[in-house]
């Protein structure tokens, strides 16, 4: 038995439509014209004409039943077609939606794999950015420390050739620096740097590299926070400038000539600008070693030994 399609039973109830279409206008038709015969009969050809216009009405009546009932039918076909249509329309967008949302999570878990692979980067170099830091910071409170201790020496060693070996009541400039800094925080007198207000002419600071010194371990000083320190320092420096020699005779003036001569030789091999490379310098280990066995060498220090 062959299966007929949809489009077929339409055209079928077209058919079987227009067919009762056809009936129905025929049967109106004999209706009528039993209608319009009774007026001119007998009683009994006026009861069987009745029956008959009885007959008709009835075949009348199912015959507009059977077209009502095929134009709903097709009516039903013609929604059920469209609601198909738009099931088939809505499942090829659920079909197209699906393949959307599995490229979708394709797509969201190679983002999620690489954002795990940059923030372990980035976890990686910020835990490289600190040490790096941390190093830089180590290396730079070292170079410090290696310019703080060698300024140091430089002012001892003029302090211990002008007024003897260093003790507790012949202390060099930078000790009483840094004892006028431990006192203002302690609340103490500052004032004891003006008994060493002679110390820059007795040390002869007016050498290029004692006054760079003490600038410089001045400004480091100003660096830590040891203002007072700093300040005792710059104020040595200042005076060193204004300092004058007062006039002296031929004779004296060569006596003091050869003497400052002597003196100054210790230091010639040291201009300013080789102090200035020296507070450079510490920023390179191999110059600063270069420059530490020159100053110590200048000054007749031993150099300490390497640890």
């Amino acid at each position: 038995m062959t299966v007929l399609s949809q489009e077929e039973i339409l055209r079928s109830k077209r058919t079987v439509v227009q067919g009762l279409e056809a009936l129905k206008n025929e049967h109106e038709s004999v209706k009528g014209t039993l209608v319009s015969g009774i007026q001119g009969l007998h009683a009994d050809e006026s009861a069987l004409s009745e029956e008959k216009t009885h007959i008709v009405d009835r075949n009348l009546e199912m015959l507009r039943l059977g077209i009502e009932e095929a134009q709903v039918m097709m009516a039903l076909a013609g929604h059920l077609q469209a609601v198909e249509a738009e099931e088939q329309k809505l499942k090829a967008q659920v079909r197209r939606l699906c393949q959307e949302n599995a490229w979708l999570r394709d797509e969201l878990n190679s983002t999620q794999q690489k954002l795990q692979t940059i923030g372990q980067q980035v976890a990686q170099l910020e835990e490289e950015k600190k040490h790096l830091e941390y190093m830089n910071s180590i290396k730079k409170y070292d170079e410090q420390q290696d310019a703080e201790i060698l300024y140091k020496q430089i002012l001892t060693r003029a302090h211990e050739r002008e007024f003897g070996k260093v003790a507790d009541d012949n202390k060099p400039i930078w000790q009483i620096a840094e004892d006028r800094e431990e006192n203002k925080h302690k609340g103490g007198d500052t004032s004891s740097y003006q008994e060493y207000g002679g110390w820059h002419k007795a040390a002869k600071v007016d050498s290029p590299t004692v006054t760079t010194t003490l600038k410089n371990l001045g400004a480091l000083y100003r660096r830590q926070g040891k203002y007072e320190a700093a300040e005792t320092l710059e104020d040595a420096a200042l005076r060193a400038k204004k300092q004058h020699e007062p006039p002296v005779s031929g004779h004296q003036s060569a006596l003091t000539a050869t003497s400052t001569y002597a003196d100054d030789s210790l230091m010639s091999p040291i201009t300013t600008a080789t102090a200035s490379e020296i507070h450079r310098g510490m920023t390179q280990s191999q110059s600063s070693s270069g420059l530490k066995s020159r100053l110590f060498n200048a000054l007749g220090l031993q150099q300490p030994p390497q640890t």
